[in-house]
Formats: C-alpha cells, sequence, structure tokens
C-alpha cells in the first residue's frame, strides 16, 4: 500500500513493518526534509498513513494473529443416532406403547443398539408379571370347541380378548412384540363382533397373530389364509365351486399383498376359484369344532390362470397355496 504525505513524499506501509503500536515507513524516492514542517502535516500525515493501513484489513500493531481456519463446508446437522438422546427417545417411543421411566432408563443403560436387539430377542425377556395379570382370562387359551362350552352367548371370550389386549400394551415387557401384535391384528383386520368370531377370533389372536408376528410376512399370511376367522369374516367359508365368493379373494390381493394394482378384475375371479373349499368345521359335537377344513368336493378343480402363471387341474387345496406363495415370496 502507498501513501502520498505531504510535500511530494510516497511512503508503503504493511504488515509486517507494524511492531510496538508504532508505523514505519520506507520512502521510495529521496526528499529533502523541510526542517520548517510544522507538527500540524506530521500529524496529519501519520493519521492519514494510519486510516489508509485500517482499510486494508491489516493490524494496527502487533503480530499478525494466525487466519481463521476455514469453516466445516459441509456440517452434519444430524449426528450418530446411537449417541442422540433425542433418537434414543424416539426409539423408545417407536417399539413401545409410550415411555415411562423402566423403558427410558432401561434405552440409557444399554444404548440405542442394545436397547433394540434386547426387545427383538423377545423370547428372552421375563414377562411372568404380566402372565400372572392374565391368568384369570381362562378363553385365552381354550380352543374354538371349548369356548363354545362356556359361552352361552355371554361373549365372555371377546371381552376378555378385549382386556388382555389393553392389559398387555400396559404391562408387557415385550413391547416391541405388543406393538408388533397390534400392527399384524390392523394388517389382517377381522371384524370381532361377526357372528361365530366368539370362538374363532381368540383362537385366531393366538395362533396367528402372536405366534408369527416376529417372523416373516409369507409365514404369517399363510397362516391367517388358513384361519377359520379370517374363513369367516371375509365370507369364504361357503364359498364353492357352483358360486366362487370374491370377497376374500379380493381382500387377500388388495389388503393383504399386493395393494390396488398389478392385478385384474380376471386375476380376482380365478383366485376366487382357487380358495373354494378352504372352510370351517361346524359339528358341535366334535372336539375339532371351529377349525379349518379344505372340501375337496366344494373345490373347483379345473385349471386356472393367476397373474399370468398357469395353474394345472387338479390341484385341490395346493391352487390356494400355489397363490399364498407367489404373491408373498
Amino acid at each position: 500500500m502507498d501513501a502520498k504525505v505531504a510535500g511530494g513524499e510516497s511512503v508503503s506501509a504493511t504488515c509486517a513493518d507494524m511492531s510496538n503500536n508504532e508505523l514505519k515507513f520506507e520512502p521510495e524516492a529521496k526528499a529533502s526534509r523541510d526542517p520548517a514542517r510544522s507538527r500540524r502535516d506530521l500529524l496529519f500525515n501519520g493519521l492519514f498513513a494510519a486510516f489508509a493501513v485500517g482499510a486494508s484489513g491489516c493490524p494496527t500493531g502487533g503480530t499478525p494473529p494466525p487466519p481463521d481456519p476455514d469453516p466445516d463446508p459441509d456440517p452434519d446437522p444430524d449426528p450418530d443416532p446411537v449417541d442422540n438422546e433425542q433418537a434414543l427417545l424416539k426409539l423408545v417411543d417407536r417399539i413401545t406403547f409410550g415411555h415411562n421411566a423402566y423403558e427410558l432408563q432401561l434405552a440409557h443403560t444399554l444404548g440405542y443398539e442394545a436397547y433394540l436387539e434386547y426387545h427383538l430377542n423377545y423370547t428372552a425377556i421375563d414377562d411372568s408379571a404380566l402372565n400372572a395379570r392374565l391368568a384369570p382370562l381362562t378363553t385365552l387359551s381354550m380352543t374354538a370347541a371349548e369356548i363354545l362350552y362356556v359361552e352361552q352367548h355371554k361373549h365372555f371370550s371377546l371381552n376378555e380378548l378385549v382386556a388382555a389386549t389393553i392389559l398387555r400394551a400396559t404391562y408387557s415387557k415385550r413391547q416391541l412384540f405388543e406393538r408388533m401384535v397390534e400392527l399384524w391384528t390392523d394388517h389382517f383386520n377381522i371384524y370381532i363382533q361377526k357372528e361365530g368370531q366368539y370362538y374363532v377370533k381368540p383362537v385366531d389372536d393366538r395362533e396367528v397373530v402372536r405366534q408369527f408376528a416376529m417372523t416373516s410376512f409369507p409365514q404369517l399370511a399363510w397362516a391367517s389364509a388358513h384361519s377359520p376367522a379370517m374363513l369367516i369374516y371375509l365370507d369364504n367359508d361357503p364359498s364353492s365351486k357352483e358360486a366362487p365368493n370374491q370377497n376374500y379373494a379380493r381382500e387377500f390381493l388388495e389388503l393383504h399383498t399386493m395393494g390396488v394394482d398389478n392385478y385384474t378384475q380376471q386375476d380376482v375371479e380365478e383366485v376366487a376359484r382357487c380358495f373354494t373349499g378352504w372352510s370351517v368345521r361346524w359339528d358341535s359335537t366334535r372336539d375339532d369344532f371351529g377349525t379349518f377344513r379344505f372340501g375337496s368336493w366344494n373345490h373347483d378343480d379345473g385349471a386356472k390362470t393367476v397373474l399370468g402363471r398357469a395353474i394345472p387341474e387338479g390341484g385341490g387345496i395346493s391352487d390356494g397355496e400355489f397363490v399364498i406363495d407367489l404373491v408373498t415370496k
């Protein structure tokens, strides 16, 4: 930086020339100094040079500090969730029915990954305290035939199933497992008050949803398709080769597996034919009352085509099982 001083003298000033709060100038051309120069001129020149140096961004004295390090060009606004308190709280809320003091303490003690693994390994979690609360609800462990014997149209079984659902959500230490039961109960929805559900829905809850809640979707879909509660609810029980009922076939494709796309009305009709004969035993004198039955005499055994796949004639029960595997595996 150059600055002109009075009398035509040119001076250069750099940050390196500054120490002990003094400004030093190197004359670029020798000039005779006028002894008569007034102190006011000297003061003016010094102030002018100081102003110019300040405008350049250099410090006015002392050793210049090192430049500031460059800011992080891509700061990470989301820390590792394993070490993030907010993420830990979110995990607890997602895999339980709401965080409480016990679950929060457990999550903080184990940490993010270990807490998740703890709940995934649900069979190792002691839930004996909950089981003691459930013990008076005797229909939870009964067969459909046993429920039929004690029901006498008082709907004990459905009341006990509702009570058990609330108790499990509130008191179970296997919170992730109970959340999965809730998820699959909603997905494979069954209207609990439809006629006949008093006997078979508690069995469906125990032997379909709860048994397969933490396994694989194909296993769960297979069990649901063989569930008397599902076959009754979606009207497949009376479906026959003479009059195939499309209700279960449509809901199986649309709600249970594939969504609203990727199949046609013709596919629905063919799937309904595949599931003819899938029904329920209704003989109240037998111990197998309310269990799954395949009625071969009621099954449409002709050739079929589902989703472009040919199903040869004479398949029997394997027609429906082929469809389950086709859309779930």
